[in-house]
């Protein structure tokens, strides 16, 4: 456990971190160990919430997306909570902490697939709910083959987003931890006592995010969608007894 609090703060100093080769048990051993690191700094981040609102005598604003996705059934519950915005939210803040024209291309089009969608239904942002997801989904794939094969086609272009992935690797990469706390803030009613509090109200999310960022750049992208993955499952067990 030290190694690991010992890389990630070589992480927050320098934005990167070399991956590693280890056996199976080897990697659960260590994800046990991050899921309990990141556990830790989640409760701290909820006390430190209950804290600031109690101390500015503020009301905790309801995470009405929760409530609204327990409404919906537990299978819809778990196939959107626990498969899909695992893998959406890691492909459109995680995959690529490391560059490539296809780690880029699906970054982009994750993000387009949740502004477009944030845009035109305004905080219904589902998926399937309306005749609109076909047409969602169906441009996002498209804009994701359309910008590899252009990243493909002009190498240069390529090639200079790269070496910006190098020469920034620090910015971007709290860039993508910062940005994966804050898009959570749509998950309440936005009123001005919320957007001030943006940065206290999304701790959790972002401690998170580091988290994930930092079992993305050592194991992979597969491993920080699992992660995420029992993160998010961890608010729903009461709907398996």
């Amino acid at each position: 456990m030290s190694v690991i609090i010992r890389e990630l703060l070589i992480l927050l100093k320098t934005g990167g971190i070399d991956n590693v080769n280890l056996s199976r048990l080897n990697h659960v051993k260590t994800l046990i160990y991050i899921f309990i690191i990141s556990t830790v700094m989640v409760i701290c981040s909820f006390f430190i919430i209950a804290m600031t609102y109690y101390i500015l005598d503020w009301r905790i604003p309801t995470n009405y997306l929760l409530t609204e996705t327990k409404t919906q059934g537990i299978w819809y519950l778990f196939l959107v909570s626990n498969i899909i915005s695992p893998i959406i939210e890691e492909i459109r803040h995680r995959i690529c902490l490391r560059y490539s024209s296809l780690n880029f291309s699906l970054m982009l089009g994750a993000w387009f697939y949740f502004i477009f969608g944030y845009i035109y239904k305004g905080n219904e942002r589902f998926f399937w709910e309306n005749n609109f997801f076909p047409y969602r989904i169906s441009i996002t794939f498209f804009l994701i083959i359309l910008l590899y094969k252009l990243l493909g086609r002009y190498g240069k272009i390529n090639i200079r987003l790269k070496n910006l992935w190098i020469n920034y690797k620090k910015s971007i990469f709290y860039f993508f931890i910062i940005s994966f706390g804050f898009i959570h803030i749509t998950n309440f009613p936005i009123d001005t006592n919320t957007l001030i509090m943006t940065p206290i109200i999304t701790l959790p999310q972002t401690f998170l995010g580091l988290m994930l960022g930092y079992t993305r750049l050592k194991y992979g992208i597969i491993y920080s969608i699992l992660m995420h993955t029992l993160f998010n499952l961890i608010p729903h067990i009461e709907y398996l007894f």
